[in-house]
């Protein structure tokens, strides 16, 4: 198989989408198949050989998230159809919503080469005072992609609602649509997207996961953004909820350690600030832990961050019920999703020396089915199905 890997967003800027993307890359090319990537500064990444890197033309950039700014004109219509016309794929693979990827999906269709854009996230989540960006943001995604933007009410504030139908546009634009998980393809195929396949993003360590960590303290990791969707506040007062109660129950507040990664340390937290972490980094603190500690609420679909913890057979901590439902036993659900219910459940697994054994199988059985063996054979099957109802 042949396959054209393309994103708008920088691959300098690293997010979930972003390593999401490089991860199928790896896990393609491993798997034997032909894999090129068309994104910004993907040059400046470091890939395995054979993975074909394509830069597409320079453009202005939104400061801040690093988005660079691509219009679908004929300039880039005709580089994309150069691209296709060279590297000839079987499928393309997309993994964002803006003018770069519906270019190249629109390029794609007319040729008759089958189209999956990838969702990392249907639950788009902006500053409450962004509201008043909305009519701008959608008039620029239909000046920048020509294409007409739904216009489904989504979600209360308009500039999450705007975002969730450039993401929706843009699955009515695909031949299919690829959600990692259940949750979210049930919110697509709701609001309309008819051709859903839930397959998991890929991730996969090397040797034999580590063993949970001896003695009694409990150490738990919080790897993420540091942005407010991430809710990393509650996970901070949780914690200090939990010492407090086993303080006040005669037990050492100790017995639990917070491990945080991905910003930079906070005044006045009595928690281990790691910073930021390389990809070794953060395998080390995951096997070091017992557990993940995820807070997000409503926000996260598939977090790569948790696939790492399963890769490493470790269970994930959440406050989130449908996420909870969606990694089934090896997750532990909070019984409500504010700081008190973590709190509470932090407490109850010191004082009852709970054993994560049983909870670190399950995760050990999840990380099976996001293997590179397994993503490249569902996409394998996936694209043949498309050129069968092409041809």
């Amino acid at each position: 198989m042949r396959y054209l890997i393309v994103c708008d967003y920088s691959l300098t800027f690293l997010g979930g989408a972003q390593t999401a993307l490089v991860r199928q890359a790896e896990a393609l090319s491993a798997q034997g198949a032909k894999v090129a990537i068309m994104a910004p500064d993907v040059s400046r990444i470091s890939l395995s050989k054979g993975i074909e890197k394509i830069e597409p033309p320079k453009t202005a950039t939104l400061p801040g998230i690093q988005l660079p700014l691509f219009r679908q004109t004929p300039k880039l219509l005709n580089f994309v159809a150069g691209v296709l016309d060279d590297f000839a794929p079987d499928a393309v693979l997309s993994h964002s919503e803006f003018a770069l990827v519906n270019a190249t999906i629109a390029t794609a269709k007319a040729l008759s080469i089958p189209t999956m854009h990838t969702v990392h996230t249907f639950f788009w989540h902006t500053p409450r005072l962004s509201a008043v960006m909305a009519p701008l943001g959608k008039a620029f995604y239909r000046h920048a992609t020509a294409l007409p933007l739904t216009a489904l009410k989504l979600a209360q504030n308009p500039m999450d609602s705007a975002l969730r139908n450039m993401t929706l546009t843009t699955c009515l634009h695909a031949d299919l649509t690829i959600s990692p998980s259940a949750h979210q393809a049930e919110k697509l195929r709701a609001a309309g997207v008819k051709n859903v396949e839930v397959v998991s993003n890929v991730t996969e360590t090397k040797g034999t996961p580590s063993k949970l960590p001896a003695g009694k303290v409990l150490k738990l990791a919080w790897i993420g953004r540091f942005s407010p969707e991430k809710r990393l506040d509650v996970a901070l007062d949780g914690v200090a909820l939990a010492k407090t109660k086993l303080e006040v129950a005669g037990l050492d507040p100790k017995l639990i350690e917070l491990h945080i990664a991905g910003g930079p340390a906070r005044d006045g937290n009595d928690h281990v600030w790691h910073g930021t972490l390389t990809a070794d980094g953060v395998s080390k603190l995951l096997s070091s832990s017992h557990a993940l500690v995820m807070t997000s609420l409503g926000f996260d679909n598939q977090p790569m961050v948790i696939l790492e913890a399963f890769a490493h057979a470790r269970p994930v901590i959440l406050c989130d019920p449908v996420l909870g439902k969606e990694f089934g036993g090896a997750a532990l659900l909070s019984a409500t999703s504010d700081a008190e219910g973590l709190a509470s459940l932090l407490f109850d697994l010191v004082k009852e020396r709970v054993d994560l054994t049983a909870k670190a199988a399950a995760a050990t059985k999840a990380a099976a089915g996001a293997t590179s063996k397994v993503h490249a054979s569902r996409l394998a099957e996936i694209t043949k199905t498309l050129q069968g109802k092409a041809s």
